[in-house]
């Protein structure tokens, strides 16, 4: 059975693209079976693998959700697997004593999305019949999850910068946690208190439609520099002031991000520090999902280290 989780906060500028990416890469260099839903209409995680979402030959997650919103009917895995790329990036090879570019496969699979994925959003909220409680029906994305939950270990979902139809269906498909990723700054940390609220609201409409959800798994800390003396303040505040937990492994901050974004690859593949990061957290992530009470143990241990560390 997959595990599906999902990157989401309301504040853009937080690395949601970067981290999934980047999450989706270090769990397949792991052995996994991975997909990433690129469900931003923004497309950047489907641009960044080198997908042309502007090429009408290309299958994007709008045009499955558009074609069974239009005819809603049982979603099966035939005819999901037609919207699933396996992406490939260029690499340089000595092959027969040359310097040769080759294509190599980033090692996990994609749906990727594009700017169409708006119109069908406001297009979800149209369709008839399709409500729980008056809201808007939020388990379309989890229907086509579910066709796929024999063909991959992780099922990742990056999500739009907004409190939206699309976000509540991400998180609510997201059964096995929530992932809040946010950077070091006080603009962002006063957006997540009413972004837990919203979540912890999926979580309940899940449950009442029978779908058991871990809800949310912690708050991913990005764009993270030991050296800046405000952003080791403002981890310790999170920390101690948010009731839920905080990963330990802290991304770093580093222009390597933008110039892999530049040139089709992964953070994670072109700066080995940001390899660390993501390999870690991967084992963190394995830890918090496989073995929730010894995740929980540690999250309460930290949480009296940082209380600690203030003399309280």
């Amino acid at each position: 059975m997959s595990k599906t989780l999902c990157l989401a906060n309301q504040k853009g500028g937080v690395a949601k693209s970067t981290n999934s990416l980047n999450i989706c890469y270090a769990l397949s260099q792991k052995g996994n079976r991975v997909l990433l839903i690129d469900f931003d209409s923004q497309g950047s995680s489907s641009l960044n693998l080198g997908i042309d979402v502007s090429d009408d030959n290309t299958n994007t997650i709008e045009m499955l959700l558009d074609e069974y919103l239009d005819k809603p009917t049982k979603i099966t895995y035939e005819a999901v697997k037609d919207y699933i790329y396996t992406p490939t990036y260029v690499a340089n090879e000595r092959v027969s004593g040359k310097w040769t570019k080759v294509n190599k496969e980033f090692g996990f699979d994609v749906i990727p999305s594009s700017l169409g994925l708006a119109s069908v959003e406001m297009k979800m909220g149209l369709v008839g019949g399709k409500s729980v409680g008056g809201k808007v029906f939020p388990f379309y994305l989890y229907l086509i999850c579910q066709t796929l939950e024999d063909k991959y270990d992780y099922i990742i979902i990056d999500t739009a910068p907004s409190l939206s139809t699309l976000s509540v269906n991400a998180m609510c498909c997201a059964t096995s946690g929530i992932i809040i990723p946010s950077n070091l700054d006080i603009m962002s940390f006063r957006g997540i208190g009413s972004f837990i609220d919203t979540a912890k609201e999926c979580v309940e409409l899940s449950e009442k439609a029978g779908v058991k959800h871990r809800g949310i798994l912690g708050v991913l800390l990005s764009l993270y520099s030991e050296r800046r003396t405000v952003d080791n303040y403002l981890a310790r505040y999170i920390i101690d002031f948010y009731p839920v937990p905080v990963f330990k492994t802290k991304i770093i901050d580093s222009s390597d991000a933008k110039k892999a974004n530049a040139s089709m690859l992964l953070f994670s593949q072109i700066n080995k520090k940001a390899k660390a990061c993501y390999d870690k957290l991967a084992d963190e992530l394995e830890e918090a999902i496989n073995k929730p009470n010894e995740w929980q143990l540690s999250a309460k241990q930290q949480y009296e280290d940082t209380k600690e560390e203030q003399g309280e």
